[in-house]
């Protein structure tokens, strides 16, 4: 078991983290929304033991993201211009919430420290934003909350608690 995890039950630990992360999404040619997040999982984790320096693991778990910046980059009739979403009417929400997965490796560099590697797959449960004054619908014909959607490749230090 890594020690970056704490355990529950042979090869299995609650590994907990926290990490800066951009999401966003693009409507059309139109214009990009980029948010900024500070995100803290919870991931449910299993680690397979192979004896040597490098082990793969598996993890899964929730995931909340707290929303600490917002713009917007518009494309209107070929200008571009980045702008704060609040001048343009555009309300993120707060917190984000969702699930992910992720598999990986985790190398141990020094006795009381290792280097993970992992891919993950994010997907998003609570709506980001709200239409701004109309304009989503106009460009892309949304009919749905927008949620966030997203593959990570996370290159991390763990440390020991």
């Amino acid at each position: 078991m890594p020690r970056s995890a704490f355990p529950v039950d042979g090869n299995f630990g609650l590994h907990i983290g926290a990490a800066f992360v951009d999401k966003g999404y693009q409507v059309r040619d139109a214009f990009t929304v980029g948010m900024n997040y500070i995100e803290v999982p919870v991931l449910l984790r299993m680690t397979i033991p192979t004896g040597a320096r490098i082990s793969p693991h598996v993890s899964v778990g929730p995931t909340v993201a707290f929303n600490i910046g917002c713009e917007v980059d518009t494309f209107f009739e070929g200008i571009p211009g980045n702008v704060d979403c609040e001048e343009v009417n555009f309300e993120s929400r707060a917190v984000d919430w969702g699930f992910i997965a992720n598999a990986g490796l985790s190398v141990a560099a020094l006795k009381k420290l290792s280097v993970t590697f992992d891919v993950a797959y994010y997907t998003g449960r609570s709506a980001v934003a709200d239409n701004f004054d109309g304009v989503i619908e106009v460009f892309s014909g949304f009919d749905r909350p927008i949620t966030n959607r997203s593959w990570s490749f996370v290159m991390g230090v763990a440390l020991p608690i």
